[in-house]
C-alpha cells in the first residue's frame, strides 16, 4: 500500500504543479510580457506558496487515506477523499493569490501591472511575503474546517 501511496503522490504533485505553473504564468503574462526578475520572483514565490499549500493538505489527505482504508478495506474511497484535499488545496491556494492581490492593491495604493512592468522588486517582495504569509497563517485552520466537515 506504500508504494501505491508514494506512486500516488508523485503523479499528483506533479499534476498540481503543473496546473499552477499554468495558472500562474496566464496572470503574469497579462500583467507583464515578456517576464522581468520582479515578475519571476513573484512567480517562484508563488510556485512555493501553491507547494506549501499541498504540503499541509496532502498530508492531511494521506493520514485519510490510510485511515479510511484501514478502517473500512475501501481504499478508492480513501484515495477520492484524498484527491478531495487536494482539490481543496488548489482552490485555496488561488483564492490566497487573488486575496493578497487585492490586499496589497488596497493596502499599498500602487498599480500592480506598472510596478511589475517597471521591475520593482520592493512590490514583488511586498507581494510575495504577503502570500507566503497568508497560506502560512491560514492553511492549518481550513484543513481543520474541513476536517469538521467531513465527520
Amino acid at each position: 500500500m506504500e508504494i501505491v501511496i508514494i506512486f500516488l503522490q508523485f503523479f499528483v504533485s506533479i499534476g498540481y504543479f503543473y496546473l499552477a505553473y499554468k495558472l500562474l504564468m496566464a496572470y503574469f503574462m497579462g500583467v507583464v510580457f515578456p517576464l522581468n526578475s520582479a515578475s519571476r520572483l513573484f512567480l517562484a514565490v508563488g510556485l512555493i506558496g501553491f507547494g506549501l499549500s499541498l504540503f499541509s493538505f496532502s498530508k492531511v489527505g494521506i493520514e485519510l487515506l490510510i485511515g479510511f482504508s484501514a478502517k473500512d478495506k475501501n481504499f478508492l474511497s480513501g484515495i477520492g477523499l484524498y484527491l478531495l484535499f487536494i482539490f481543496f488545496s488548489f482552490c485555496f491556494s488561488v483564492i490566497i493569490f487573488r486575496l493578497t492581490l487585492l490586499v496589497n492593491k488596497v493596502t499599498t495604493r500602487e498599480n500592480e501591472k506598472a510596478e511589475l512592468a517597471k521591475n520593482s522588486f520592493l512590490f514583488s517582495g511586498i507581494q510575495s511575503i504577503s502570500f507566503l504569509f497568508f497560506i502560512y497563517l491560514l492553511a492549518d485552520p481550513v484543513i481543520r474546517l474541513a476536517l469538521s466537515l467531513i465527520d
